[in-house]
């Protein structure tokens, strides 16, 4: 296909391409009515001046549109133009899951994730008639939060009815991730989707697809004919039950898969559990192929090690890990530590340079504004202080109070609880459904947190303890994100009921809900200010994400000039209302940074790994966060200045989306 950048297709201007496949291209564009960048999917030019094909194309554009859900990437718009046909969808520029494939086994535990998310996308939309047709790493995009994206419904059906395709007997498709009743052109119902997300979960956790030639024919024979390599060929650490779920997942007879995705994810997740329960918790995936149980028994010794160190700063124990005697130099931040004191080294702090913050008015959007190089901001130099200092040379003392998180647990995302210190760890929901995005009141009395138990995201109300779980009214559309007013009257979310993500308010029992931005663009995860005057949250109607603060009722809205690009989603506010805690990096690289609420500082505590969503301690003095430094998901906590660095969880599942209680 010609390069199209530069051209117009309706109201989008095309700024840059990003990727092209076998049947269309994807491209960056600007929407100056709703100033906004889209991607834009382009298929092939000969398949437009097919009547046949734009009958189907508007058929099944229309059908996407319709698939609200919140695993599946949604479709704006959809139209012809040049002799193109193209799809409107949400720009998401952090990757794929084709990206975090490198040839290597993936950790059990997003292997998981991936399968539960997509197919969950998948059981939502062949329980309305839908059929993806072509499930690939490609067609899964990964967001900051590490959430999947499904995308490309119907794109294969469309493409594969044209005229040319029909004329030349081709068949449409990636041959890899093909079903057999696929390639024999047979009727086709939602069981020929889980054979391409068995293959998905094949090369997941072997590093390679089953069936690999040079000419797609062959490929095509293999799924017919071949009997499937077992993936413990590949992966000799494969666990035994995962290795049946794969097979069954691949049987080149439907009859002999899982009716459904969400059986299949069940059934996978139930053999890592019983491998988890058998090696201590450990996530093997990612062990040599030689010696593996050396490997494993030294997995079990860190496990071991690190269970009985959680309390050490993290250089500490690891120098314990390696067998290095003495302990390493610990340091903490110059200046001024939000919630902390000024070390004893340091003048005090003058007054700070002019406000940053941009005003607008409510309810508008915010024109594009440049994009300046990443440069991520170095760690501030810190004076040397011993493990066992506080940030400002005064007494220690350990993080305290109650950290409410999202857990992967039986194929399902749950809530648990813990305590501060990694101690006390408590499943809070236990169900079917997915249950996220929790916290806690500012009492810390109760939890709410959002679930699709009744089919769409409610928000559901409980005891701290998991107790008298209920919903909290209806008719708010799918909502994430919630956060309880200080006074416990009111919940700032996210919805989309309208079609965009926007800020909306309501009443602590889900009455009264109202919207507060409305700039047709993304706005999300709002927090609290600990006043209760403020509101901040995520938003790309920039061009690109940045953090705005507003007040409680949507008025005198404004962005934080932070000078850094890939900001990430849900912050958190300081007790003292001073701090913005937030992470910005691109791709699997991101970091927590802190901003003071006037923009004047900006400063990055984290360095390595993937680390996310931030939260404050109630004092002040510690952030919790999720980071996967270990390989997983696993939550964490620090200093303010991002020392101490401690690991709470070490479970071998996915934790995330930590939010600090009383």
């Amino acid at each position: 296909m010609e390069d199209l950048t530069g051209k117009q297709f309706g109201p989008y201007d095309i700024v840059a391409p990003i990727s092209e496949g076998g049947m269309a291209a994807v491209y960056k564009a600007y929407q100056a009515s709703m100033d906004r960048h889209v991607a834009l999917k382009i298929l092939l030019p000969h398949m437009a001046r097919d009547p046949d094909f734009l009958r189907r194309f508007r058929r099944e554009a229309k059908v996407w549109a319709k698939l609200q859900h919140p695993h599946i990437l949604p479709v704006f718009d959809f139209g012809t133009a040049d002799a193109y046909a193209y799809i409107v969808m949400p720009l998401v520029e952090t990757g794929t899951l084709a990206d975090l494939l490198d040839g290597e086994p993936l950790p059990l535990s997003q292997i998981c994730r991936v399968i539960s998310q997509v197919g969950d996308a998948l059981d939502h939309a062949h329980s309305l008639g839908v059929i993806h047709r072509d499930i690939k790493p490609s067609n899964v995009l990964v967001d900051h939060g590490g959430n999947c994206l499904l995308t490309d419904f119907g794109v294969a059906k469309i493409a594969g009815g044209s005229a040319a395709a029909t004329q030349t007997g081709a068949i449409v498709g990636t041959p890899a991730y093909m079903s057999p009743e696929q390639i024999r052109s047979e009727e086709l119902d939602g069981r020929s989707d889980l054979y391409s997300l068995g293959v998905v979960l094949y090369q997941m956790a072997t590093g390679r697809v089953p069936y690999q030639a040079d000419a797609p024919s062959s490929v095509f024979i293999k799924h017919l004919t071949e009997p499937l390599p077992p993936p413990r060929i590949h992966n000799p650490n494969l666990p035994a039950g995962v290795e049946k779920v794969i097979t069954r997942s691949l049987s080149k007879e439907r009859e002999g898969r899982c009716p459904t995705a969400g059986e299949m994810a069940a059934a996978l997740a139930e053999a890592v559990a019983n491998q988890m329960a058998g090696a201590a918790g450990s996530d093997v995936l990612r062990a040599p192929a030689v010696r593996p149980a050396l490997w494993r028994l030294l997995h079990l010794r860190i496990a071991s090690l690190l269970r009985r160190r959680r309390r050490l700063p993290m250089p500490a124990w690891a120098l314990a890990l390696i067998g290095i005697a003495g302990v390493g130099v610990i340091a903490v931040a110059s200046g001024v530590i939000p919630g902390g004191q000024v070390p004893a080294t340091q003048p005090p702090p003058t007054t700070r340079p002019a406000v940053t913050t941009t005003p607008v008015p409510a309810n508008t959007q915010v024109p594009p504004t440049p994009s300046p190089t990443y440069t991520p901001v170095p760690p501030t130099p810190r004076p040397t202080t011993t493990p066992t200092q506080a940030a400002g040379g005064g007494p220690a003392h350990s993080p305290s109070g109650h950290i409410v998180f999202t857990c992967f647990i039986d194929g399902n995302d749950e809530i648990c609880s813990m305590d501060a210190d990694g101690n006390g760890e408590q499943r809070l929901t236990d169900n079917a459904a997915t249950d996220w995005y929790a916290s806690y009141s500012a009492d810390g009395s109760q939890i709410v947190f959002s679930s699709r138990r009744r089919g769409s995201f409610e928000f559901y109300l409980m005891e701290a303890d998991g107790s008298n779980q209920r919903p909290l009214g209806a008719e708010l559309g799918d909502v994430f994100a919630s956060s309880l007013s200080p006074d416990g009257r009111h919940i700032a979310f996210t919805s989309a009921r309208d079609g965009n993500q926007d800020i909306w308010v309501a009443n602590s029992d889900g009455s009264g809900p109202r919207r507060l931005t409305n700039p047709n663009r993304s706005d999300i995860d709002p927090v609290w200010s600990p006043d209760g005057t403020q509101i901040a949250f995520c938003s790309d109607r920039s061009g690109r994400n940045a953090h705005y603060i507003m007040n409680s009722d949507g008025s005198d809205v404004r962005a934080l000039v932070t000078g850094l690009r890939h900001i990430g989603g849900r912050s958190d506010w300081s007790p003292d209302g001073r701090w913005l805690a937030f992470y910005t990096g691109p791709g699997e690289y991101r970091d927590i940074y802190l901003v003071a609420t006037d923009g004047s500082e900006v400063r990055r505590l984290t360095e390595g790994g993937n680390n996310v969503a931030p939260s404050f301690s109630p004092d002040g003095e510690w952030i919790a966060f999720m980071s996967t430094r270990d390989g997983d998901s696993e939550i964490f906590v620090m200093r303010v200045d991002g020392t101490d660095v401690t690991q709470l969880t070490e479970n071998g599942r996915a934790d995330w989306q930590p939010r600090w209680g009383p």
